[in-house]
C-alpha cells in the first residue's frame, strides 16, 4: 500500500534518466523532436529491502523500458504550439497532443488526438468529451477532459493522480480509485498537505461529473471556444441550521484572521482552508460546515469529508469559541450548527493523553491527531523529540520526530529499546537504530491484521521482546493468524534470520 507511491517516484525516476540518455536525431518535422537510443539502461535500481516484493514491479519496468528501447529506433516528443491544448506522454513510449476539433462547440466540446502509441505506430482519435467517464478512460481521454474543464494542476503540472502515468493508448481505469489511492497513501505517509490536493481533485472530478459543461469561456487559440468548469453550478451547498434552510454561495465565502487562526477561502473547489498558527489544519466544505461533540469527553471537532464520496480522507480540527465565531465570519451564517459526533470516536494516546478522531475500520491507517491547546501541543513535540534523541540514526530531523509521533498517537508506531516497530494492515516491520541487519519484515491480512486489533485492546506490547520477530511469530500462531515473511538481500544470501 505505502511502496506503490514510492515506487511511481523510482519508476519516474529510472524513465527520466532513460531520457536523459538519448540524444537528438536531425529527423524531425516541424512541432516534434525524435530522440535515438544510444545506450539502454540495463543493471540494478534500489528497492527498498523492506518489502522485497517491489522487486519485480521496478525491474519489470525497466525491463519494459529497455525492451522499447531495443525495439524503436526513436522516441517522438510533440511540442507544445499555441493552438494544441496539450503535448506530452510517459515512460511507455506514448506520445501525443491534443487540439480542438473542427466541429467543436461549447455545447458539445470535441478534442483530436494525435500521436504515436506505446508501440511507435501513429494514431489519432476523435474525443467528445461530455462522453469522458473519469471512472472508466484512458489517460488520452483524462488528458482531454482535463484540458477543456480547466482543472487545477498539481504544481502547474497535472491534475490526474500518481499511478495512471505508465499506460498505453488504450489501457483504461478508474481514475477516482487512483485518487482514493494516493490519498490514503499520501496520509500514511504523512504527507497531509498532498493528500488534500489529491482530495480537492478527487472532489473536482466528482462536482465537475454532476455541474457537466455550462460556461463558456474563449481561449487564446483564434476561432475557439472552449468549455470550462461551471464554479456556479458547483460551489452552492446547503447549510442546515435547526429549521432553517440557509443557501450558501461558497464562492462568497470570506477570507477571516483571527488571534490563533486563518481562513481562507479556495474557490476552485468550493472550500475553507482553515490555518491554526500557519500551519494548514484541513480543507472543509460547506457540507462539513457542522460541529460534533463527542458525548464522552466533551470535545468539539469540525470533521472535513469529500461530499458524496464514501470512506474518503477527511481532516479533523477541535473547534474552541475563537474558531467557531470565525467559521460564522468566513461563512455569512450566524450560528453552525451542532450535532452528536456521528462515524468516528475520540481514542486517547496513553502515554500523553493527547486525543485523536479515528472512523472505525481506519485503525492503523487513518485518523487525526487532535491538538486541543498548549499543553497537547508542548506534549506532543517532546514525543517528537524522545523519537530524535532515542533513534537518531532513524529520525535524522524534526519532521520525522513529529512524523512517528503523530504514528504512534494513532497506535501505527511502538518504540523498542533500540528500534521502531511498525504495524498496520498488510504488514507490520521492524527498523533498528544501529544495526541494519537486524530490521525485519512481514506481510499479513486483512483477517489477521483485525485479530492483532483484538489482541491489541487487552495486551500490551513487551517493549524488549517485540523488536525481536520471533515475538510476532508467537503472537499471530497464538491468535490464529498468519503471516509471510520478506527476506531482505543479506537475509537470502547468509541463509538465517535475524530474529
Amino acid at each position: 500500500m505505502l511502496l506503490s507511491s514510492l515506487q511511481e517516484n523510482q519508476r519516474y525516476t529510472t524513465f527520466m534518466i532513460l531520457l536523459m540518455s538519448l540524444k537528438k536525431d536531425p529527423r524531425q518535422a516541424e512541432g516534434e523532436v525524435h530522440y535515438m537510443q544510444v545506450n539502454p539502461i540495463v543493471g540494478n535500481t534500489y528497492v527498498p529491502k523492506s518489502n522485497q516484493t517491489s522487486r519485480s514491479s521496478v525491474n519489470g519496468f525497466m525491463s519494459t523500458m529497455a525492451k522499447a528501447a531495443g525495439e524503436s529506433s526513436s522516441y517522438k516528443v510533440y511540442l507544445k504550439k499555441d493552438d494544441m491544448l496539450y503535448s506530452g506522454g510517459n515512460g511507455t513510449g506514448l506520445s501525443f497532443y491534443l487540439k480542438y476539433a473542427e466541429d467543436s462547440t461549447a455545447d458539445n466540446p470535441k478534442v483530436v488526438a494525435r500521436g504515436v502509441d506505446e508501440n511507435g505506430k501513429e494514431f489519432e482519435q476523435t474525443i467528445n468529451v461530455k462522453d469522458v467517464n473519469p471512472q472508466n478512460a484512458t489517460v488520452v481521454e483524462m488528458h482531454a477532459l482535463e484540458a477543456v474543464s480547466g482543472a487545477p494542476k498539481r504544481n502547474g503540472l497535472t491534475s490526474l493522480p500518481m499511478g495512471s502515468e505508465n499506460v498505453g493508448l488504450n489501457q483504461r481505469q478508474d481514475f477516482m480509485a487512483a485518487f482514493k489511492k494516493n490519498i490514503a497513501d499520501m496520509n500514511l505517509l504523512g504527507e497531509y498537505v498532498i493528500a488534500q490536493e489529491y482530495g480537492k481533485l478527487l472532489h473536482f472530478y466528482e462536482k465537475f461529473e454532476d455541474a457537466g459543461f455550462s460556461k463558456t469561456n474563449q481561449d487564446n487559440i483564434t476561432g475557439v471556444s472552449s468549455t470550462a468548469f461551471s464554479s456556479n453550478n458547483v460551489l452552492k451547498d446547503i447549510i442546515t441550521l435547526g429549521n432553517d434552510i440557509k443557501t450558501v454561495n461558497a464562492s462568497e465565502f470570506k477570507e477571516v484572521q483571527s488571534a490563533n487562526y486563518k481562513l481562507v477561502p479556495e474557490s476552485d473547489v468550493g472550500a475553507l482552508r482553515i490555518y491554526v498558527d500557519g500551519e494548514s489544519a484541513g480543507l472543509f466544505f460547506p457540507e462539513n460546515m457542522t460541529i460534533q461533540e463527542d458525548p464522552t469527553t466533551g470535545l468539539k471537532v469540525l470533521v472535513g469529508e469529500i461530499p458524496g464520496v464514501k470512506d474518503s480522507w477527511y481532516d479533523a480540527i477541535p473547534v474552541t469559541d475563537e474558531l467557531e465565531k470565525a467559521l460564522t465570519e468566513a461563512i455569512g451564517v450566524d450560528e453552525i450548527p451542532h450535532k452528536k459526533l456521528e462515524g468516528f470516536y475520540i481514542g486517547t494516546h496513553e502515554g500523553t493523553g493527547i486525543r485523536y478522531l479515528m472512523r472505525p475500520g481506519d485503525e492503523g491507517r487513518g485518523g487525526k491527531v487532535l491538538l486541543c491547546n498548549a499543553v497537547d501541543e508542548a506534549r506532543y513535540k517532546a514525543l517528537a523529540e524522545e523519537y530524535a534523541k532515542k533513534y537518531p540514526n532513524l529520525v535524522t530531523s524534526q519532521e520525522a520526530g513529529l512524523f512517528y509521533a503523530s504514528l504512534e498517537i494513532r497506535g501505527m508506531a511502538h518504540r523498542g529499546e533500540n528500534g521502531i516497530v511498525m504495524t498496520h494492515p498488510g504488514n507490520i516491520s521492524y527498523n533498528d537504530n544501529d544495526d541494519a541487519k537486524k530490521n525485519w519484515s512481514a506481510k499479513i491480512d486483512e483477517r489477521t491484521w483485525e485479530l492483532m486489533l483484538g489482541w491489541f485492546e487487552n495486551h500490551r506490547l513487551n517493549t524488549e521482546e517485540m523488536t525481536m520477530f520471533k515475538y510476532w511469530d508467537d503472537l499471530i500462531n497464538k491468535i490464529g493468524g498468519s503471516y509471510e515473511r520478506i527476506w531482505s538481500d543479506e537475509e537470502e544470501r547468509q541463509g538465517y534470520l535475524y530474529q
